[in-house]
């Protein structure tokens, strides 16, 4: 079961990025009022796409990873906010743990 679930993933992900990449390609040439559509195939539409999406997906890594070790997770509120945050991770960790 477990090794399917990428296949999934995968297959929800491939349909979602040749659209990104299709509707980059329009955008971008249509403001020089070109139709790129007619003349590129679905190859040329992944080749071509594939360089904005990493650098996007890159950048947004980046910022997500700079922003997780460098802000604090939470200000301190007592000792009881934080056993009442403890105790909302477990259940939601226990919840999560049934889903999958």
């Amino acid at each position: 079961m477990s090794e399917d679930k990428p296949i999934k993933i995968l297959s929800l992900l491939a349909p979602c990025a040749v659209l990104v990449c299709a509707l980059y390609l329009f955008g971008y040439w249509s403001s020089f009022e070109i139709n790129i559509l007619e003349f590129v195939s679905l190859s040329d539409i992944i080749k071509l796409g594939v360089y904005p999406l990493v650098v996007s997906g890159g950048a947004a890594f980046i910022i997500g990873f700079l922003s997780g070790t460098t802000l604090p997770r939470h200000s301190y509120q007592g000792p009881k906010r934080r056993l009442r945050l403890v105790e909302e991770s477990k259940s939601i960790r226990r919840l999560l743990s049934l889903q999958c």
